[in-house]
């Protein structure tokens, strides 16, 4: 399934049973354990809001359809083949009203707030309405009052997968999502005597106060609902950009990871398209720290994936592929990988079941001497000497300038600094983390 919208959890090694006896006594057991804690009132505030939102329809791919049809004809495409079967949804959309109206609502019990919408709903669009709603809990019933197909965010969009396919069934416009999120957001405001909610960032972590008493240039928490600005956590300033498409709000590093969080850690989900930021003048030494996880096979191209650039022409941190050690961590100063310093640790590819997933990462440079730091080691996982680049005026989080080998995986707690952090220093903060050095953190 394209998105997070699948019931399915991957992480776990062994699936629960899915037969509809199995389904229904799961469910009537959750319903009997919440019933019993069931907290009585003898009255509740009511109420209600409706509307009805008018959407463009996405423009047939009629010409396409066209060319699938003739092949059919000609007995060189099967009739009932995926292509020919979308290909006569495309011209019978064709001749349909270039618009649907939805009947969007949104329900009040008390203190707790429901908002119905008639299409699939993707997870990430009930964790957006959610956020911005004035009241401390709002859920979101999907398929109400009727049926309008799926509905992808803009970043599924671009991204692709089968649900995002045109057809009757689901076409409306790739700005659906934000549209009906405003609308109910609207509705949600009509029930409440507040305002929508304003952005909430992550609490502040005993991880994210030691990088802060650092006192890094800017840091990025990584926790947006959607992009594209990301908010420096310093001071509000040095916004950074996520690339189209990224896909937020994924399941991050868990516990016992980033103690004091409170709740599921959310991170961006990195699709080859890297975060842009400004820096400000680093001078002669800098510190670049962040945590990741890798999604790409280290066997399938020549670099795995970048997980930073610091400047056009400047220090890159990658995974190295098949032109060179494989898993591990590559550092070079500029474009081309000649001279490129590899570390010994294999970073594997993302398991599903895999206990350690996150990692740690901090490059360090000094003048014209680079250390880098893996998972709270003292010791370095490498070390270069390098002539001093020139000034970095960007950074590039998961890729290159050049777009070069796309970071195919998550990054969270992005934090530079104006000078060189000690290797103690690093291995304090992967400390406040997770406790003490070690391979990764769980992840999924």
């Amino acid at each position: 399934m394209s998105g997070d919208a699948y019931l399915t959890n991957y992480t776990l090694e062994k699936q629960a049973p899915f037969d509809k006896q199995s389904v229904a006594e799961t469910v009537a057991h959750a319903a009997a354990r919440a019933y019993r804690r069931i907290d009585w009132q003898a009255w509740l505030p009511l109420d209600v809001r409706e509307c009805d939102l008018e959407l463009n329809v996405r423009p047939p791919k009629t010409e396409w359809a066209k060319r699938v049809l003739a092949d059919v004809a000609a007995g060189q495409e099967k009739p009932d083949s995926q292509s020919s079967v979308y290909a006569r949804e495309q011209m019978i959309l064709a001749g349909m009203p270039p618009t649907r109206m939805l009947k969007l609502q949104a329900l009040r019990i008390g203190t707790l707030a429901m908002v119905g919408i008639p299409c699939e709903v993707f997870a990430i669009t009930g964790l957006r309405i959610a956020a911005q709603s004035p009241f401390a809990h709002t859920f979101t019933m999907m398929l109400a009052n009727g049926y309008d197909g799926y509905l992808p965010p803009p970043e599924q969009m671009a991204m692709g997968g089968y649900t995002t396919w045109l057809a009757r069934s689901s076409c409306l416009e790739a700005g659906a999502e934000p549209a009906i999120i405003a609308a109910v957001g609207r509705l949600l405001e009509g029930l409440h005597d507040g305002k929508r909610r304003p952005r909430q960032s992550e609490p502040i972590t005993p991880y994210a106060a030691a990088v802060l008493a650092t006192r890094p240039s800017v840091f990025w928490r990584m926790d947006e609902l959607n992009g594209p600005c990301a908010v420096n956590a310093v001071d509000g300033a040095r916004l950074g950009t996520f690339g189209h498409p990224t896909a937020y709000a994924m399941p991050g590093a868990q516990a016992p990871a980033f103690p004091g969080l409170g709740r599921e850690n959310r991170v961006p989900h990195f699709v080859g398209v890297p975060f842009e930021a400004p820096l400000p003048d680093l001078g002669r030494a800098y510190t670049v720290e962040l945590w990741f996880y890798n999604c790409m096979p280290t066997d399938a191209r020549p670099v795995t994936g970048y997980l930073f650039a610091c400047g056009a022409a400047g220090d890159r941190l990658a995974i190295g592929g098949t032109a060179r050690s494989p898993g591990r961590l590559v550092f070079h100063a500029g474009k081309d990988l000649e001279g490129a310093v590899t570390g010994n640790t294999e970073v594997p590819l993302r398991n599903w079941v895999a206990a350690e997933s996150w990692h740690h990462v901090a490059l360090v440079r000094d003048g014209e001497r680079v250390s880098v730091y893996l998972d709270g080691r003292t010791a370095p996982e490498l070390t270069a000497v390098t002539a001093m680049p020139a000034r970095a005026e960007k950074l590039w989080i998961g890729g290159t300038a050049e777009g070069e080998a796309g970071f195919e995986g998550r990054c969270d707690e992005v934090a530079v600094y104006a000078r060189a952090l000690t290797a103690e220093d690093v291995a304090a903060h992967y400390r406040a983390a997770c406790g003490s050095a070690s391979g990764g953190v769980a992840g999924r």
